[in-house]
């Protein structure tokens, strides 16, 4: 997801925001096009400050609790764990230390000093009407928004400010929502942070490669737990029930079940089943809780930091054998993606199997494949599982890899292939792999002893379902993404 959050120079001090008003370019994700909107400041603290669209009935009161929360939680806890602080050159030769809030806003603004974040509330444009489209845009960061107007593409605008925008439809109606809203908005800092780090590390030919969508995706959903210290449910339980059933009725369901997961982000959704995505998010989010509880290591900070050309899985890879202070390392995304499918039916509790006993996440376990067909069209770094007495003899085919988990009489069927993108204009089904499956599933729910504790999720969970506003505009667009494989660089940092 993308969030905007702008702070332009002002008094510094947490009273309210004065009343001034300013214009805005937004994104309708429905449309693909941008507008503008007026908003008022209403407040603004020592690290930010925060506007609303004007006629969003967003008090004064309300935004104070964003400037408060944000100068004196959000930041901190963000701060801590991904960013970095470096000695930046100036092109005049001087050397300024920043850490990454503050050279994103040098680099936003044009300014050394003063760095404050802009936060917009607003009401985006995402199609979202409750019990037909329960998928909304929580909030985003544009990227674009750090370039001059001369810089950017044509049909794109820029407000020219280190900013994330936070949705209010829904999200404002009582306490729980605000809080929902201060999660979106560490996620968003983190896609900020992480595009900021691509300036300073991800540097080739003048070019800036921004890190994959899937790694961004996923130390924004870590930026979710370091923020609220708790398990993000709705992300947990889509993926134990591989899906939901929303409280109105509607059957909503995922594709985890046939080996949907983030490697290749959003290419199961289609106009007409927009759901999909949110095994993206779920799975993503496991994946990188998977990686902090198995590295012991401040795993995050060291992916966020990768330089050229490592803005990959190879970032992932080299971040964890960093962090790793025992067993072996990983020698290429086959093993690693191997032992994280694994945890994700066997779940030990002590190894690199499973997630090591956490309270919320020893009760994960993947869903078997459907019985039929036996054989199944997976992407890279997808993979199923399928239930038989005795190792079954499918021999391994191109990137198609089988293993037989005896203890609990599971075969595992995945794609190894580390590459999750195509060339534009080519179709990225081309990298779909044919895996056979048992066509069985365990009669019963599996629990064994020791290592082993599988048991099925129960729960229900309904929707409103938060998603990227780069994956409304494809479902709403007929496939259309705005993707950032490199961009030229922004501006020349000069000390004032």
């Amino acid at each position: 997801m993308l969030a905007i959050v702008s702070c332009p120079n002002g008094n510094s001090g947490g009273g309210d925001g004065g009343g001034a008003t300013k214009k805005f370019w937004a994104q309708n994700a429905v449309t693909n096009t941008f507008y503008q909107l007026e908003a008022e400041k209403l407040a603004e603290g020592s690290k930010c400050v925060v506007w609303a669209e004007k006629g969003s009935g967003v008090t004064a009161a309300t935004a104070k609790k964003f400037t408060d929360e944000y100068d004196n939680n959000i930041y901190t806890k963000m701060i801590n764990v991904f960013s970095w602080e470096e000695n930046i050159q100036l092109t005049n030769g001087h050397f300024k230390k920043m850490n990454t809030m503050e050279y994103a806003h040098a680099l936003a603004t044009g300014s050394m000093y003063g760095a404050k974040l802009t936060i917009l509330l607003l009401d985006i444009k995402d199609g979202y009407k409750k019990g037909e489209n329960e998928s909304y845009v929580a909030g985003y960061f544009w990227p674009y928004d750090f370039f001059p107007e001369t810089n950017v593409p044509q049909g794109f605008k820029t407000n020219v400010l280190d900013m994330i925008y936070i949705n209010i439809n829904p999200g404002f109606n009582n306490e729980a929502e605000i809080n929902d809203a201060y999660k979106t908005l560490a996620h968003e800092m983190q896609h900020l942070m992480n595009f900021a780090s691509s300036v300073q590390y991800r540097i080739n030919n003048n070019m800036i490669y921004p890190m994959d969508l899937w790694i961004d995706e996923g130390l924004s959903s870590a930026a979710e737990w370091v923020y609220s210290g708790k398990h993000s449910e709705s992300r947990v339980e889509w993926f134990k029930n591989n899906g939901a059933i929303t409280t109105d009725g509607n059957n909503i369901t995922g594709k985890i079940d046939v080996g949907n997961n983030f490697y290749v982000w959003n290419n199961r959704v289609s106009d007409s089943d927009p759901y999909p995505v949110l095994d993206d998010y779920a799975t993503v989010y496991l994946f990188f809780q998977w990686l902090r509880l198995q590295s012991g290591g401040d795993i995050y900070k060291e992916i966020i930091k990768s330089p050229y050309p490592n803005f990959d899985q190879q970032a992932v890879i080299n971040a964890f054998n960093a962090k790793k202070t025992s067993g072996s390392n990983y020698s290429n995304w086959e093993s690693m993606l191997r032992d994280w499918l694994v945890a994700n039916i066997a779940n030990s509790s002590s190894d690199r199997l499973g997630y090591l006993n956490d309270p919320t996440l020893k009760s994960i376990k993947a869903p078997y494949a459907p019985a039929t067909p036996t054989t199944l069209g997976l992407y890279p770094g997808e993979g199923v599982y399928s239930y038989n007495d005795t190792a079954p003899s499918f021999p391994d085919t191109g990137k198609i890899k089988y293993e037989y988990l005896a203890g609990i009489k599971t075969l595992l069927t995945y794609n190894s292939n580390p590459l999750n993108y195509v060339s534009q204009g080519t179709n990225i089904d081309t990298l779909i792999e044919n895996g056979a499956t048992t066509g069985q599933k365990p009669s019963v729910n599996i629990i064994m002893s020791g290592n082993f504790d599988i048991k099925l999720g129960s729960s229900v969970i309904s929707g409103p379902f938060p998603i990227g506003i780069g994956d409304v505009i494809r479902v709403n667009n007929n496939g259309n993404r705005i993707i950032f494989n490199s961009l030229p660089l922004i501006r020349a940092l000069i000390d004032e």
